[in-house]
C-alpha cells in the first residue's frame, strides 16, 4: 500500500489536518503517471521544537492514499450537517449555568463571613447557597413550560426544563471538581513541604500525608455534598419552603466525618 509520510513538531500537530487538505489538492497535478494511474507521492514537512538541553521532539504520522481520499470526502460534507443544532451542542447552555453558579458563589463571598473566608465550611456554604439560588431560578423560569432564550452561536432556542437541569448538574459537578482540585493541590504541597523539612533534619508536626487516602477522602466528601444537594432539591419542590434552607443542609455536611477528614487542606 502506498503511504504518505508527514513529519511535524508537536507544536504544529493541531494544524496537520489543515495542511493535509492542501496536500490532497496537489495530487491531481503531481500524482498521475503516463498511464494515468495514481502513483505514490511523498510529502514531507519536518520541523523541530528545541527544548532545554538540546532535546528535540518529532512526530511522524503516516496516512494511506485511502486515508487521503477520506479526508477529501470529509471536507466536502454538506454544511447543513455541520450546523450547531442547539445550545447544548454549542456548549452555551452549560456555560450559561456555570456562569450563574459562579456569580452566585462570588456573591456569597462578598457577604459577611463567620469563619475563615475560604475555609472548607465557607466553600460548602457558598456552593450550596448558589445551587439553591440557581435551582429555584430554573424552576421559576419553567413554571409555564419551556423557556425562550437567544445565544450567540445557537441563536434563538426553546429550552426544556430537562435540558436546564442537566446543564445545572454539569455546572455543579464543575464546581465540585474545583473543590477537589484545590484540596488535592494543597495536600500535595503540604506533603512536599513536610518531606523537604525532614530531609533538612527539621522536626515536622502532623501526620504523614497519604495522597491516595486524601483522594478517597475527597471523593467521599464530595459524595456527601451531592447527597445533601439532592435532599435539598426535594425540599425545594415542596410548597411552603422558603429560600435559605441550604443552611440546614450545610450543617449536615460540615458535621460529617467526611468533612473532618479533609478540612485541614482548606485554609
Amino acid at each position: 500500500m502506498s503511504n504518505i509520510s508527514i513529519m511535524t513538531s508537536g507544536q504544529d500537530f493541531i494544524n496537520k489536518s489543515r495542511d493535509l487538505f492542501s496536500v490532497a489538492g496537489e495530487f491531481s497535478a503531481q500524482a498521475k503517471s503516463v498511464s494515468g494511474e495514481m502513483e505514490p507521492v511523498a510529502y514531507e514537512k519536518a520541523s523541530e521544537k528545541f527544548l532545554p538541553g538540546g532535546v528535540t521532539i518529532q512526530d511522524t504520522v503516516e496516512i494511506s492514499m485511502q486515508g487521503m481520499d477520506s479526508l477529501r470526502t470529509t471536507r466536502e460534507v454538506e454544511s447543513e450537517e455541520l450546523l450547531i443544532k442547539s445550545a447544548k451542542d454549542s456548549g452555551e447552555l452549560n456555560a450559561e449555568h456555570l456562569t450563574a453558579m459562579r456569580n452566585a458563589i462570588h456573591s456569597y463571598y462578598e457577604g459577611p463571613s463567620e469563619d475563615d473566608k475560604y475555609g472548607l465550611k465557607n466553600r460548602v456554604s457558598a456552593l450550596m447557597s448558589a445551587y439553591e439560588e440557581c435551582y429555584t431560578n430554573v424552576l421559576e423560569a419553567h413554571k409555564d413550560g419551556d423557556r425562550e432564550a437567544r445565544y450567540t452561536i445557537a441563536d434563538k432556542q426553546s429550552v426544556s426544563l430537562e435540558d436546564d437541569l442537566e446543564a445545572l448538574d454539569w455546572a455543579k459537578e464543575w464546581c465540585l471538581d474545583a473543590i477537589k482540585g484545590y484540596g488535592t493541590a494543597m495536600a500535595s504541597w503540604e506533603k512536599a513541604f513536610m518531606t523537604s523539612e525532614k530531609d533538612r533534619g527539621h522536626e515536622v508536626e502532623g501526620e504523614e500525608i497519604d495522597l491516595d487516602q486524601v483522594d478517597e477522602d475527597l471523593d467521599e466528601f464530595l459524595e456527601k455534598i451531592r447527597e445533601s444537594l439532592e435532599e435539598m432539591k426535594t425540599s425545594l419542590q415542596e410548597e411552603g419552603n422558603e429560600k435559605g434552607i441550604w443552611k440546614y443542609f450545610v450543617q449536615d455536611v460540615t458535621q460529617s466525618d467526611a468533612f473532618s477528614a479533609v478540612s485541614r487542606f482548606f485554609h
